[in-house]
């Protein structure tokens, strides 16, 4: 089933070097170290500013990456099959859990990206052999996403990612 190939993502994605000429200061990246102690859980993949760029899949990062990813279980993969609006609505509930779960806050947030230079990411990650992949964020996922400083993006993903993300990630 295609479903099986989503991967929605709580990250952090740190601002690369070259925006520190437009702040006047060197910019502030985090490690995963940092971030798993600022909000006290761990990250199901990272990478810090100097190591492999996983999302070019080439060279060495100018920032930092750190994500907690999402997937769909086999049960919920048999349940939903090919409805990707579902998909993405039963991911954001199990990340809006996982921030209730483990004390995750608005504020806790705010707060990283106010220490790091960074942007606080909801990653939706579609197959890139979807070529473009229509799908829908329901009002309350984007409210969700709005009061804890969240923001939307969609990056398709070559199968290799998709598969390391989803090893890595929760079901």
């Amino acid at each position: 089933m295609f479903t099986e190939n989503v991967v929605l993502n709580f990250c952090f994605m740190s601002d690369p070097d070259a925006y520190s000429e437009d702040i006047g200061r060197p910019i502030r990246k985090f490690t995963a170290k940092d971030l798993n102690a600022a909000l006290g859980i761990k990250a199901t993949f990272h990478f810090d500013a100097g190591e492999h760029n996983f999302l070019s899949g080439h060279g060495n990062a100018q920032f930092s990456f750190w994500t907690v990813a999402f997937q769909l279980s086999p049960d919920e993969v048999s349940r939903i099959e090919y409805n990707t609006d579902e998909a993405i609505a039963c991911l954001m509930n199990k990340l809006q859990g996982f921030l209730n779960e483990n004390g995750i806050t608005a504020e806790q947030i705010k707060e990283v990206t106010r220490t790091f230079d960074c942007r606080a990411l909801v990653m939706l990650n579609l197959p890139k052999w979807m070529d473009g992949g229509i799908f829908a964020v329901h009002p309350d996922d984007l409210g969700f996403m709005s009061e804890t400083g969240l923001t939307f993006e969609h990056w398709p993903f070559r199968k290799e990612q998709i598969e390391t993300l989803k090893r890595s990630g929760i079901a």
